[in-house]
């Protein structure tokens, strides 16, 4: 099977990071079943994708569990990263070499800022070094596995014509896919439009990935402009898990791909009713729950309570929604009891639950539902029913 990162022009497609980048949330560990259960449930819900399965050099443990997933995983691609050596690259290919569709990506660092504080070598010899390692891949996989280069630092990287001179080098020795990386995530969506745009124009036959982090919040904002810019794909992790303040979530960027594509005209494979179940594995798994208003998948997203949005999208669901249950997947939006109730919202509430009040019952039940949230947060069940005289 070719694994050269050929597209049409209009599809992308992720990189998905949960298992390496994501694992690097401090204090997050997965275990060899967690990575494989996980790997199967993005293969579903992302039908072609690359599965960054995790950094085989840094145990054997690791190396094992790397292993397990590309042996499970089908439909979509297993990759895993190390560094810029020849050990590592061999390492990591003998972990994915079983999989249907392996691949092996390496970093190293691109900004005067990262070589000076560690390397104490030139931009000039950080990509002789890449591209002699493209090369030493190439000979050692053939066309049986991809390469993937990832350019760390690049937004602390002004020279912009190094870094397209890298990606033509890069994508002449070999290289399937060019990651470019906003290391410590500070970039804004109109520097990634333009940085993009012009990797793109000067190296048009390299694959362009774009690597965002939300340490400013913009992670998934910078995703889908690099992905309009022309990037093939962008790398994202399940509930925006990954190092500091995370990376651009998957769940989010595949909505916006889906429920905007009137606007880009870009087409993914997702099964968007999976990646609620996806999230609750990955939050189970690395113990880290999303917060209740969490796009796409916080638990508040298909729950209402205020009284006049629940009575506009009684007639047109359009008014105040945009993820609908449908698109995850799920029976319906949920009528929260509150002090933000309508009377009519409230009715709906009852109604749910196969209580029907008279007018004067109804109104009533509602003066003292508005009596009780001026003293308490919440309202229980029980709470509920001696509103409406059934405890």
């Amino acid at each position: 099977m070719p694994t050269r990162f050929a597209l049409a022009r209009t599809t992308v497609t992720l990189n998905e990071e949960t298992l390496r980048d994501g694992e690097q949330t401090a204090g997050v560990t997965f275990l060899r079943d967690d990575k494989v259960v996980i790997a199967q449930q993005i293969a579903a819900a992302l039908p072609g994708c690359i599965i960054n399965s995790g950094y085989p050099p840094i145990s054997q443990a690791e190396f094992e569990a790397v292993r397990a997933v590309a042996r499970s995983v089908s439909g979509a691609q297993v990759e895993c990263a190390g560094r810029a050596t020849r050990e590592d690259f061999s390492l990591c290919y003998r972990a994915v070499a079983d999989a249907e569709m392996p691949r092996v990506s390496f970093w190293f660092p691109i900004s005067r800022l990262m070589l000076d504080s560690r390397l104490g070598m030139s931009q000039a010899e950080a990509l002789d070094r890449a591209v002699d390692l493209v090369n030493f891949g190439r000979d050692l996989v053939g066309e049986r596995a991809g390469i993937d280069v990832a350019l760390a630092d690049v937004s602390h990287t002004p020279e912009t014509d190094l870094v397209v001179e890298a990606c033509q080098r890069l994508s002449a020795a070999g290289a399937d896919m060019i990651v470019i990386c906003d290391t410590v995530g500070r970039m804004l969506p109109d520097e990634v439009s333009d940085l993009v745009r012009r990797l793109v124009a000067g190296a048009p036959e390299a694959g362009i990935c774009f690597h965002a982090h939300h340490d400013l919040g913009n992670g998934t904002a910078n995703s889908i402009a690099a992905l309009r810019a022309g990037a093939r794909a962008v790398a994202t992790a399940v509930n925006g898990l990954g190092e500091r303040a995370g990376m651009p979530p998957t769940e989010e960027v595949v909505a916006n791909l889906l429920l905007r594509r009137d606007a880009h005209g870009l087409n993914l494979k997702a099964d968007s009713t999976a990646l609620l179940p996806l999230s609750r594995l990955v939050a189970q798994r690395s113990g880290i729950t999303p917060h209740a208003n969490k796009p796409v998948v916080g638990s508040s997203v298909l729950r209402r309570e205020t009284g006049t949005q629940i009575d506009w999208m009684q007639r047109d669901r359009r008014t105040f929604q945009v993820i609908t249950p449908e698109f995850l997947g799920v029976e319906k939006i949920e009528i929260v009891v509150g002090k933000m109730n309508s009377q009519e919202s409230f009715a709906l509430s009852l109604a749910e639950r196969g209580i029907h009040l008279s007018a004067d019952d109804l109104r009533r039940a509602f003066d003292g539902l508005k009596e009780l949230t001026g003293r308490q947060h919440t309202v229980s069940e029980a709470d509920l029913r001696r509103l409406v005289g059934m405890a």
